[in-house]
Order: C-alpha cells, then sequence, then structure tokens
C-alpha cells in the first residue's frame, strides 16, 4: 500500500513538474517575442496578435487598477469606442510619445476626425487635450495584479537568465529523480 502512495505522489509531483515548465517556458517565449518585437520596432509597442500587455506606471486609474500591475488591451476600431470604456493611447503633447491609459469620458466629432475626452479614475480633472482617434491603441480588457513587477523583473539580464534556466533545471531534476527510482528498483 505505501508503495503505491509514494507512486502515487511521485506522478502528482511530475505532473506538477511538467506543467510548471510548460508554463513558464510559455511565459518565457512571450516575453521572448514581445522583447524582440521592442528592439525591432522601436516606435510602435510590442504586441502579439492585436493584444498588448501593458505594464502599469501610475496610479492614475485607481481602484480599476495599480501601479505595478500588467494590464492587456486590446486593439479595436475607435469608432466602436464608447464613453466609459478605458483606452490606451499616444499621448503626442510630450516629447516621446507617451503611452497613457484613461478612461472616455467623452466623445466629439469635428472635421470627420474622432476625439475623445479622457480621465484617470484618481484624477481630479479631464486630461488637458482631447485625443485624436488615430492616437488610441486599444481598449483595457484584463488586469493581472502586481504581474508588471514580474514581467519588468523578467526583461532584466538577471530575470532573463532565471526564468530560462529555471524550466531547464526543473526537467533536468525531474529526470534525474526518475532515473535515480529506476535504478533503485
Amino acid at each position: 500500500m505505501k508503495k503505491q502512495e509514494i507512486r502515487f505522489k511521485d506522478k502528482v509531483v511530475n505532473v506538477l513538474g511538467v506543467i510548471l515548465s510548460i508554463f513558464l517556458i510559455l511565459v518565457l517565449l512571450i516575453n521572448c517575442t514581445l522583447i524582440m518585437k521592442s528592439i525591432i520596432h522601436k516606435e510602435e509597442i510590442p504586441h502579439i496578435g492585436g493584444i498588448y500587455p501593458l505594464i502599469v506606471l501610475s496610479d492614475s486609474m485607481n481602484p480599476e487598477f495599480y501601479s505595478g500591475d500588467m494590464i492587456i488591451c486590446q486593439h479595436l476600431n475607435p469608432d466602436d469606442i464608447k464613453v466609459g470604456d478605458v483606452i490606451s493611447y499616444y499621448d503626442e503633447r510630450t516629447l516621446k510619445p507617451m503611452l497613457v491609459t484613461h478612461r472616455v469620458i467623452e466623445i466629439s466629432h469635428d472635421d470627420s476626425r474622432l476625439y475623445f475626452k479622457t480621465k484617470g479614475d484618481a484624477n481630479n480633472m479631464a486630461d488637458i487635450a482631447d485625443v485624436r482617434g488615430e492616437s488610441v491603441i486599444g481598449i483595457y480588457k484584463l488586469r493581472i495584479p502586481y504581474y508588471g513587477h514580474l514581467a519588468l523583473f523578467m526583461q532584466s539580464k538577471c530575470g532573463f537568465i532565471t526564468c530560462a534556466c529555471m524550466p531547464i533545471f526543473i526537467l533536468v531534476f525531474f529526470q534525474m529523480r526518475k532515473r535515480n527510482e529506476e535504478t533503485q528498483k
């Protein structure tokens, strides 16, 4: 009976190790793809199939999301945006266009152009300049709490090495353990 319990526990541990390794490999592949896209296309926000993972750097949208969270935005035709939607857009008033994610509070048209008045949920006033429809990159869809901190770490040299090596170490550990058990039989 004890041998069956040990074998079952070993199988569970092996399955969990494989699942963890697959997850880490997928995260690493996605991160590598985004890093390579950001190197190749320096002027564009890296995305995968119109899905933009963005790291929140300020608390202007509390309590919707917080600094250090990762948010997922999806590309959307500006004509489909409604009042109340949270959009990510280029703030073209800065020297180097900066990405901002705020809520749409008003929509207007001028000479067949679409404009959005936006405001951060935690801000007292609306943003100074209206956002042109062409400046919108997407609409907010999902929040992953605290993952922005991890994503920034993974983009560092130390984080990249850790995330690249960890799945390999896990797989090697389980293979060595499995071989050790087989030789003991």
